[in-house]
Order: structure tokens, then sequence, then C-alpha cells
């Protein structure tokens, strides 16, 4: 992994690099630099993602390690519980399989 700068530089790099997205391994809490920076690079029509969005918006896919309690809290699949189509579809594949 090359380091290419901190904080203080991300608006240049993001400028000479003609950078238009910005994925976030981890994300540092309480980090207000941080942040002022990515909100600026956002303004200017870069993309920041986390690496879980990342993953799961162009991969298709979710690492493990990414999965969370909170995910399932703000997830929308649950809705599908309350479908009577979907709990019956459900039961057959649980007698089928």
């Amino acid at each position: 992994m090359t380091i290419v700068g901190g904080t203080d530089s991300i608006e240049k790099i993001t400028e000479d690099n003609k950078i238009n997205d910005i994925v976030m391994v981890t994300v540092p809490s309480g980090s207000k630099k941080l942040n002022k920076a990515l909100v600026i690079c956002r303004m200017k029509c870069i993309s920041v993602y986390d690496m879980p969005i990342f993953c799961e918006y162009f991969m298709q896919k979710l690492p493990i390690k990414y999965i969370k309690e909170k995910r399932f809290l703000y997830s929308d699949g649950f809705g599908k519980l309350g479908s009577w189509v979907y709990k019956r579809i459900c039961e057959i594949l649980d007698k089928t399989i």
C-alpha cells in the first residue's frame, strides 16, 4: 500500500490525479479535519464510499467481515418477511431442501 498524502492534501491529490471516487477502508470516528476534507470532495462531485457500501454496490457482494448487527437494523430486506407469498415460498423451499 502506498500512502500518497494525508488529510491536508486530499483536495490536491483528487484534483492532480482526476479522482472521481474515494473508498474509505476504515472510517475514523471524530476526525473533523478528515470529515471536512471529504465534504469538500463531495461538493466537487467526488463520490465517497465506505468499504462495505463499495463492495456491495460495485461487486454485488458483501464480505462477511463487514456484516455487523447494525447493518440488519437498517436493511430493507425485512419487509419481505410480511409477504404471504414470500412466506409460502420459504415454506416450500424449507421442505424441499
